[in-house]
């Protein structure tokens, strides 16, 4: 008689730790540790992504610090269809690859 009720919270609990522990197993082997610039070590992060803040990396705000090199090519990368103009991140970005000298601008597009 109580068979259906347990099996039903038994096969509840054990599908909810599968998918947390599938979605922990995703977040921490997506990437590898990357040492950046800076010499800190970021750990499952490419350098772009920073301590489990992945809800930033969709954001078009302005970055709360500069961007390392590596954190700029990226969010390059990822606001390719973005302007300079119209995305603060890509124009923070942008910036950073200027002042390090790996990217120089187009004299000629300049209004």
């Amino acid at each position: 008689m109580l068979d259906w009720p347990v099996f039903i919270v038994v096969s509840t609990v054990a599908v909810s730790l599968t998918m947390v522990v599938g979605v922990t197993y995703l977040r921490m082997a997506r990437r590898p540790a990357v040492v950046l610039d800076n010499g800190i070590r970021h750990p499952g992060t490419d350098g772009a992504r920073r301590r489990g803040m992945w809800i930033e990396d969709w954001s078009h705000a302005a970055p709360p610090r500069e961007f390392t090199i590596t954190e700029a090519h990226n969010v390059m990368q990822e606001h390719r269809t973005c302007g300079v103009d119209d995305c603060a991140r890509k124009a923070a970005a942008f910036a950073t690859l200027v002042a390090k000298g790996r990217v120089k601008p187009d004299s000629s597009r300049n209004p």
